[in-house]
């Protein structure tokens, strides 16, 4: 059976692990995600003396794919939360693989269904204030397989013409001996995000990477991994 796990000691009365405000013009207004912030807007406020704590969480669901395809991974999802202790909007801070996207929009449900208590100014009254929940999606007795060795790719000729870098995050399936099977590598994110020209030089790179594999129950187990291949223009030698 897999679960979500929100890191934290308590869910009735605990502050959460980390918090901070954001201004009219922070990172969610730069976003996208709140439009234009007016003056005496409600959902965003000034530095808070008094932390929100969480009250209530709803019961999170693994995601489907993750669970068929065994892939495990922890967020931290920023969540601006109302004067009224109500959610307002939410980003993923930081991901754990990098590559794990399958869990976004768990994470992102989760923590807008959250409830906290209001946080509050040095006069007492409730203020918007941003605050980072950590959520781990975990299979019991499974260790995820870990790369330990990255070859480095071979920079395309055709990004020379155009003088670009980039990155490309894979998705690989890896066996029992910590190999990658050739036929089950798939991109899921790249930057730059419409050009192709990273694409075969990344998936070359993705079959010859080297992982421990996965553990289920200490033994070695079948399952999917992340890699990421960054390509920086080669500095050219006199």
């Amino acid at each position: 059976m897999c679960k979500v796990v929100l890191i934290v000691a308590s869910v009735a009365m605990t502050t959460l692990l980390s918090f901070g405000c954001l201004d009219p013009v922070g990172e969610a207004a730069e976003q996208g995600d709140l439009g234009v912030s007016q003056p005496g807007d409600s959902t965003m406020e000034c530095v808070a003396l008094t932390p929100p704590e969480l009250i209530s969480a709803p019961v999170a669901q693994y995601p489907k794919l993750a669970e068929v395809a065994r892939v495990a991974g922890e967020l931290t999802v920023r969540v601006l939360v109302g004067r009224d202790g109500v959610p307002v909007t939410t980003t993923i801070h930081s991901r754990k693989p990098e590559m794990a996207f399958l869990f976004d929009e768990e994470a992102r449900r989760y923590g807008m269904n959250c409830r906290f208590s209001p946080a509050r100014d040095s006069s007492g009254a409730p203020v918007a204030i941003g605050v980072c929940m950590p959520v781990r999606f975990e299979i019991p007795g499974f260790t995820p397989p870990s790369c330990q060795d990255l070859p480095d790719p071979e920079y395309p000729p055709g990004a020379r013409e155009l003088g670009i870098e980039g990155w490309v995050g894979l998705m690989v399936l890896v066996d029992e001996q910590g190999r990658v099977l050739s036929d089950q590598i798939h991109i899921t994110i790249k930057q730059p995000p419409e050009l192709d020209v990273f694409d075969a030089a990344a998936r070359a790179v993705a079959a010859r990477a080297v992982f421990a594999p996965a553990l289920k129950d200490g033994a070695p187990n079948r399952a999917w991994g992340f890699v990421k291949v960054e390509f920086n223009i080669p500095v050219d030698r006199a």
